[in-house]
């Protein structure tokens, strides 16, 4: 069933049906609005009874006009409602990040957002970040008045948030967490799962089990050179096989990341590998 909760008066979160990933099974979309106006962050949804269940919330505040959706990003579960939506608003903006223009061009009323570009509903403010790492186009929205970001999935309410290729990239991602700490931040809300209220220490333990991959694949490598198959039994042993093109794929951006920093080396013809400590690495 669909819920909703509010963060902070005129921004709200509506817990939607989608199809995501596990743990989840819903999505969060928020609607802020302010006077009459409101626009709505994310559409996952996939059903009628979503749609229905966001007029509902929209008339409960009474928002005689909806006027954008605001993409944090395009896969699937953060989008899929766009159809749903535009058939029943037919004006309504588009608003996405121009990294990822393309996954949505078919859409009628497309705007780019660029990073910084400040939008207003009624006398709110929300300020489009930049937060690139979970997908090229990734994009956060600061109210800096409330003190509230809506994350997408740069955070997950419980666990780690998905970074994988092609899309994924560990060092944006990082970067993107270490901006977010800078600003002043009360509530910070993910994309999937329920708000955070303590979100410095949120992002702090996201950042640090990020880091604590990277040495985790760092480490398995330090007897010999192991191919994919062999670092994912060691680094995710647990992942079933429905999962295992996740797995690998989190594994590639990670590996990435420490050949991108000279820690590691890729001896295979392929992604297969296999991987080697690089031999600066072993000598330090």
């Amino acid at each position: 069933m669909p819920s909703l909760e509010t963060l902070v008066p005129g921004v709200h979160r509506l817990e939607l049906a989608s199809y995501t990933l596990p743990p989840f099974e819903t999505s969060n979309s928020f609607l802020i609005e302010d006077a009459g106006v409101g626009v709505l962050v994310d559409a996952g949804f996939y059903d009628a009874s979503s749609l229905n269940f966001i007029k509902a919330t929209l008339e409960s505040f009474k928002v005689s006009f909806l006027k954008a959706v605001l993409l944090t990003h395009t896969h699937n579960d953060h989008c899929e409602g766009l159809d749903l939506l535009q058939s029943a608003y037919p004006e309504i903006a588009l608003y996405v990040h121009g990294n990822e223009y393309h996954q949505v061009e078919h859409f009628k009323c497309l705007n780019i957002l660029a990073d910084d570009r400040k939008l207003m509903v009624g006398n709110k403010i929300i300020q489009a970040i930049f937060t690139p790492g979970h997908s090229p186009g990734h994009l956060s929205y600061y109210l800096p008045e409330e003190g509230v970001v809506l994350a997408g999935d740069l955070v997950a309410g419980k666990g780690s948030t998905w970074i994988g290729k092609p899309e994924g990239n560990i060092k944006d991602y990082l970067k993107s967490i270490d901006k977010l700490r800078k600003l002043k931040i009360k509530v910070l809300a993910p994309g999937h799962g329920e708000a955070i209220h303590n979100p410095y220490n949120k992002l702090n333990e996201m950042r640090s089990h990020r880091l604590a991959r990277l040495e985790q694949v760092r480490k398995a490598l330090t007897e010999k050179p192991l191919s994919l198959g062999q670092l994912r039994q060691l680094v995710y042993p647990e992942v079933p096989e429905t999962l295992t093109i996740m797995a690998d794929s989190s594994l590639l951006a990670l590996l990435e990341n420490l050949m991108a920093d000279f820690q590691v080396m890729h001896l295979g013809s392929d992604e297969a590998g296999p991987y080697a400590l690089h031999s600066k690495t072993k000598t330090n």
